[in-house]
């Protein structure tokens, strides 16, 4: 099982509330506390990884200059850990960084983007995560059945469709950093008087209707890069940046294919040099090393919805994929008012390309999600045939044999983020 960290913080009117992190000894975790600590009051930390969890620690505290209490909790109080949760966290990666090596590359001979939680790479990830994550599940029912469940495991949306079908009645969902801080970028970060529309799925969106005080945003002028001006226009939306595995397929598929360290290699080693300095390093040098990989997400996106159920209103607009909204899974814009969470409705509807290039991503998400309950080869195939970088019957026949013989070998086991 992996490490929890444990935090109790205040909430608008004063009351006491705990976070638990599933997997709190990631080497990104420090941003988590850090960001915590500017916005709440955080007293507790847990968990069971000694070694890891003492580096992982011992940099939280450095950055939020010794704000919290620090207790580790032995490998069979994970039940005692999750107990009293009002918000769990999770963040499991199931087969760490030889898992995500595999997902990013064996889609790549088929002329197909290899991802972590994207196309062919992301079906992977969730056959090999949602039996862990299930498990968890299954104890944060038992345990914390009234928590609120905020997903980081990749595929998001995926996984979250999997555990509306499993356990209904847990309140789960996911949180994406990117529309913000892509829409931040897009304006430049002056946000004032902006209003837009956004659809997508995790990783996956468009960001349209976007306008300064009535004026159109994205006609003004080549913002260079991907997305290029000519296809801004052609959809009348600006595309997350993931969405060029899917315009530029081709492109990208040559650039990962002549790569010489995988990006996965890369954050392996960004996390083996963090714990080379978390146990030794002062405030700076941690400072320093993270800011290699500055894990927006949890700033931008965990923090403000973690503020967001303590009862906070938010001016911050929320990315949610939520498994009990009574529609289909998929991420909307939230907005969060003295701790109700709701979803904004788009003002206008997006170019029929773009509607139907989602309706072909949802569709494929719900045969995914049938192909990871049932485990067999043609339930993979006939799922990945409907994906929209796929559509050859033969190629999805053999990407399923990929990732059903990865995973039936057994190699990959649950690992750090």
């Amino acid at each position: 099982m992996p490490t929890g960290l444990q935090y109790i913080f205040e909430t608008k009117n004063g009351a006491a509330m705990v976070l638990t992190v599933l997997e709190g000894s990631a080497h990104s975790t420090p941003i988590l506390i850090d960001s915590l600590a500017r916005e709440c009051i955080g007293s507790r930390v847990t968990g069971r990884d000694r070694h890891r969890l003492a580096a992982v620690t011992r940099a939280s505290l450095l950055l939020s200059r010794g704000s919290l209490e620090i207790e580790a909790f032995a490998k069979g109080e994970w039940r005692s850990a999750l107990a009293g949760s009002d918000v769990v966290l999770v963040q499991i990666r199931v087969g760490g960084y030889e898992g995500r090596q595999f997902d990013e590359s064996f889609p790549l001979p088929f002329g197909i983007p290899g991802d972590e939680g994207l196309g062919p790479g992301g079906l992977s990830a969730a056959h090999r995560s949602w039996p862990v994550l299930r498990e968890l599940l299954q104890l944060i029912r038992s345990a914390a059945p009234a928590s609120r469940v905020v997903l980081l495991t990749s595929p998001a949306t995926l996984l979250i469709r999997l555990a509306a079908k499993e356990f209904p009645e847990l309140n789960i969902l996911a949180v994406c950093e990117l529309p913000w801080t892509t829409l931040q970028t897009l304006c430049r970060r002056d946000m004032q008087d902006i209003t837009f529309d956004y659809l997508g799925t995790n990783h996956l969106g468009w960001l349209y209707n976007v306008r300064r005080s009535g004026a159109d945003v994205l006609g003004s002028g080549d913002h260079g890069g991907f997305p290029s001006s000519s296809l801004i226009q052609r959809l009348r939306a600006y595309p997350l940046k993931y969405l060029r595995l899917h315009y530029e397929q081709a492109n990208v598929v040559t650039e990962q294919t002549g790569r010489a360290i995988s990006r996965s290699h890369e954050v392996a080693g960004i996390a083996g040099r963090a714990f080379e300095v978390f146990p030794r390093g002062d405030r700076a040098a941690i400072l320093d090393h993270l800011s290699t990989r500055r894990a927006e997400w949890y700033p931008s996106a965990v923090v403000p919805v973690i503020r967001s159920l303590c009862g906070v209103s938010i001016e911050t607009p929320l990315f949610l994929t939520a498994a009990g909204s009574g529609k289909d899974v998929q991420e909307r814009r939230y907005c969060a008012i003295s701790g109700n969470c709701c979803s904004v409705p788009a003002l206008t509807a997006p170019s029929p390309e773009i509607a139907d290039l989602m309706e072909r991503f949802v569709s494929y998400d719900r045969l995914a999600a049938v192909a990871v309950l049932d485990g067999g080869a043609e339930a993979f195939a006939a799922a990945l045939a409907m994906h929209p970088w796929v559509n050859k019957e033969k190629t999805a026949i053999a990407l399923a044999k990929e990732i059903l013989t990865s995973t039936r070998q057994g190699e990959f086991g649950l690992c750090q983020n």
